[in-house]
């Protein structure tokens, strides 16, 4: 599945620059492929931390959809370079 996550990311997961995650994205199907995974992944995660954070899952991704720049601040990194 070239769309898939383990795709996009680097083994220490790093997401791939722009150019290398394009090249691996190269047909439509590829790209829904990907979408759906992350959104499902979206998703899961945030019906895990429902629970125990007082929001409903829809709540969480509303949150997170708002506040991806933290996320990306808070992640491995992007583009080829790590976040300190």
């Amino acid at each position: 599945m070239a769309g898939s996550w383990m795709h996009s990311v680097t083994d220490d997961g790093r997401l791939l620059s722009d150019v290398d995650l394009a090249a691996m994205l190269e047909t439509g199907g590829d790209v829904w492929e990907y979408a759906e995974e992350a959104y499902g992944m979206v998703w899961f995660l945030a019906a895990a931390v429902s629970p125990a954070g007082g929001r409903t899952p829809k709540e969480w991704v509303e949150e997170a959809r708002i506040r991806y720049r933290e996320g990306i601040a808070l992640s491995p990194g992007i583009n080829g370079n790590l976040n300190d």
